[in-house]
């Protein structure tokens, strides 16, 4: 068998081009700000502590250090688990490769190497990932079989985030108004015509803040409601796609073991919390793939070789 260097060069965690590094200048730049619009726009604004009452400020204390602390739990949890899905080595060099083909292996032009089942490989990323599920924009980085857990982690905890930075924006919103009203409702999807037209006389830095953490909540949302139903029927994204079947004879919760470790139910509250695959991304047995139909990546070369010919 062959082993690839597993050492990642700073080159390695980069973004290879303008979209993904557009996309992860965004996410980077969007997590701070909207934890910092939280703790000094929304939590004074809900819990004021400062220019009010004494009485008024120790009623309002424990729930602004409350809000504060939950803030700065997600948004250390989010980074973290941003980081490590960036940071971990998901391709084929991290295992021992055999030189002679397997059953259900395919050999990959590109990478020179035999690359097993259900990996695939990214033109971005320039390399075959194991357990291939998708390349994700807003990291610079494929997700599979090795940093999948905290990709999962990272879109649990910044959907819980999204969901809690909307409902307290349009708490705070509210309460700078005089009181809740249906036409916040579009004027937190289209601040500046609200706020042009005169509709909402607030900051408008505060409703742009407010329809982002919307749209984060909508878009970090479905993007987990799709992990979960790939989990539940046991497939990746790129087999979803493709129209394929998942391995099958795995329960729901058998398939979270297989892909986010045996505390896959743990694994979203802390990225230092050990949860260990039960496969290095290997097969050690024949899967019930559907080969009759599989698109790899030697045909797919193939085709564009005759093609171009």
């Amino acid at each position: 068998s062959i082993r690839y260097k597993t050492k990642m060069k700073v080159r390695d965690l980069l973004p290879r081009n303008a979209v993904d590094g557009a996309s992860t200048l965004f996410a980077l730049v969007m997590i701070p700000v909207g934890y910092l619009h939280g703790v000094f726009t929304i939590a004074p604004t809900v819990f004021p502590v400062h220019g009010v009452p004494e009485e008024v400020r120790q009623e309002n204390l424990s729930g602004y250090y409350w809000n504060v602390g939950l803030m700065t739990y997600l948004l250390i949890n989010s980074l973290a688990n941003y980081w490590l899905v960036v940071a971990t080595d998901t391709s084929c060099r991290r295992v021992a490769l055999p030189v002679v083909s397997q059953p259900g292996w395919e050999f990959c032009p590109h990478c020179q190497h035999h690359s097993p089942p259900l990996s695939h490989h990214c033109g971005v990323c320039r390399q075959c990932i194991l357990r291939h599920d998708h390349h994700c924009f807003f990291t610079g980085k494929c997700v599979g079989h090795h940093n999948q857990r905290f990709f999962f982690a990272f879109l649990v905890n910044v959907t819980i985030a999204a969901v809690y930075a909307t409902v307290m924006s349009f708490w705070a919103v509210s309460i700078l108004v005089g009181g809740f009203s249906l036409v916040l409702v579009p004027a937190m999807v289209f601040p500046v015509l609200a706020w042009l037209l005169g509709v909402v006389p607030v900051n408008p830095v505060i409703m742009f803040e407010t329809s982002i953490a919307l749209l984060t909540c909508t878009g970090a949302g479905g993007m987990l409601a799709l992990q979960l139903y790939q989990l539940y029927h046991g497939v990746t994204f790129h087999q979803l796609r493709r129209g394929r079947k998942g391995t099958g004879g795995r329960s729901f919760f058998g398939n979270m073991e297989s892909a986010l470790g045996s505390r896959w139910w743990a694994c979203w509250v802390f990225p230092c919390i050990p949860s260990p695959l039960p496969s290095d991304g290997l097969p050690s047995f024949p899967l019930g793939l559907d080969m009759a139909n599989r698109d790899s990546t030697a045909s797919r070369f193939s085709r564009k070789v005759v093609k171009n010919a």
